[in-house]
């Protein structure tokens, strides 16, 4: 017992060093000075509330690193931002206005918290200031999800490195979502053209777009559509199954390819295996789907 009680005690003692030694660095690169007194916008939980003029904005622009981001359409006349973190000494998100853009930046920090938190920021945008085609939303977070509700612009590019990334009711002329392990989902939206992709997660788009491109690694592929594609499109998943839902339509060319899995098309009845064309009508735009392990179907 003597034995293990020593390992035990030297391991507390190793993770008590491991604390100070961080401590320690975080101070001396100005990340942690307990000198520093909040700044007073802030409030009692490390919450700060700020808001914009809707007619000085034209552009979000938001790069986080530990924050989950959301950002959705309101009721309201001027853009309000929510910060709320656990995060201090220049570690919290900051926000910043910029020649029409702006601006919600989070440095790369560590201290106390081993680069972990979580807090969120909230962007809320008055209805009325998106009738306008040319705003656009640029955001992205390193480990914290991404959460987009009721917005129209006329570009959003979203992305996570190793969160989910979630949108609803979307309306643009061009949509981009990416995660690298997380899983990307764009439901009940429109646009023009639609990127959607992710390396480790799963990806589906529901809604009306006249060309859309899913592809993932090792998660599954699904796409749900309200109205007919317009051009040609691709869905793929190394991994994973790939499954487009059609409404009825004029007619399509079906470019498969399974290497072990099954393939159907609902619309000729085709049940098929390998690579392969099938041809609904009189043909018309092109739909490749590809998997290397998992099924293909067209619904």
């Amino acid at each position: 017992m003597k034995k293990y009680g020593g390992y035990i005690i030297a391991a507390l003692w190793f993770l008590l060093g491991a604390i100070a030694l961080s401590a320690f660095l975080s101070v001396m690169k100005g990340n942690i000075n307990p000198f520093k007194i909040r700044k007073a916008e802030w409030g009692l939980e490390n919450t700060m509330i700020e808001t914009y003029s809707a007619e000085s904005v034209k552009m979000i622009n938001a790069a986080l690193i530990t924050e989950r981001l959301v950002i959705e359409g309101a009721e309201r006349n001027d853009i309000q931002v929510t910060i709320a973190t656990k995060l201090s000494g220049g570690a919290e998100p900051k926000v910043s206005l910029s020649n029409g853009v702006l601006h919600v930046d989070q440095q790369k920090s560590f201290n106390f918290s081993f680069g972990f938190s979580n807090g969120y920021v909230e962007i809320l945008i008055p209805y009325s200031m998106m009738k306008d085609s040319s705003f656009e939303i640029d955001a992205s977070s390193v480990s914290g999800s991404l959460s987009l509700k009721n917005i129209t612009a006329g570009n959003i590019d979203i992305s996570s490195t190793s969160g989910s990334v979630r949108a609803e009711n979307l309306n643009a002329d061009n949509i981009e979502a990416r995660s690298v392990s997380g899983s990307v989902k764009v439901e009940t939206s429109q646009c023009t053209e639609a990127d959607i992709g992710s390396t480790s997660g799963s990806v589906l788009f529901s809604g009306r777009t006249d060309e859309l491109s899913l592809t993932s690694t090792s998660g599954s592929v699904k796409a749900y559509l309200d109205a007919m594609l317009k051009k040609d499109s691709r869905f793929k998943s190394m991994s994973g199954s790939v499954r487009v839902t059609l409404p009825d339509n004029e007619g399509f060319t079906m470019k498969y390819s399974s290497m072990s899995g099954s393939v159907s098309n609902r619309f000729t009845g085709l049940r098929a295996e390998k690579s392969g064309t099938n041809t609904y009508k009189n043909g018309g735009i092109t739909l490749t789907l590809e998997s290397m392990s998992g099924s293909v179907s067209i619904d």
